[in-house]
């Protein structure tokens, strides 16, 4: 998916004078309620919006100062949009800890792993976190089959 389309995906919003450097609302994710494979389905804990943005936000610059010819003008105007690209870094790094906090939380309830296990099984895992999901999920099973009926509503992929 190119950069364009997954800003066209995201929902533009108004302006907020708490968080004017934001053009677009934060992502839905689902219920503490869903389950850990709803929620990788969903994409809760894909990428940060906030990278798109940022990344969306540095085109916008350079296609804005473009049209500038008047030095002064010019130097507002990449003052206003590093500020706007600085916050923007700053959301997309506090969201990813968040995202990867969450992530790690979920998978230590559904299987039982320690954080450190965790790691392991991410560092072995080469794929998609669907994949990382169905190996803990294939292990899990292995270690504890009276548990396999948690898992009978899922569909692989």
């Amino acid at each position: 998916m190119t950069l364009q389309e997954k800003i066209a995906s995201f929902t533009p919003v108004k302006y907020n004078q708490f968080y004017w450097w934001r053009r677009f609302k934060a992502r839905e994710t689902l219920s503490h309620r869903n389950t850990l494979y709803e929620k990788i389905r969903h994409g809760d804990y894909d990428m940060s919006d906030y990278f798109y943005q940022l990344q969306w936000e540095k085109k916008l610059t350079q296609e804005k100062l473009a049209t500038i010819t008047h030095p002064d003008e010019k130097l507002e105007a990449t003052k206003l949009c590093m500020e706007r690209q600085r916050r923007l870094a700053d959301d997309y790094e506090k969201d990813e800890a968040n995202i990867m906090k969450e992530m790690s939380k979920d998978f230590r309830a559904v299987f039982g792993v320690a954080e450190d296990e965790l790691e392991r099984y991410m560092d072995k895992c080469e794929g998609t976190l669907m994949d990382l999901y169905n190996m803990i999920k294939q292990d899990y099973v292995r270690k504890r089959p009276d548990k396999q009926h948690i898992f009978q509503h899922e569909t692989s992929n």
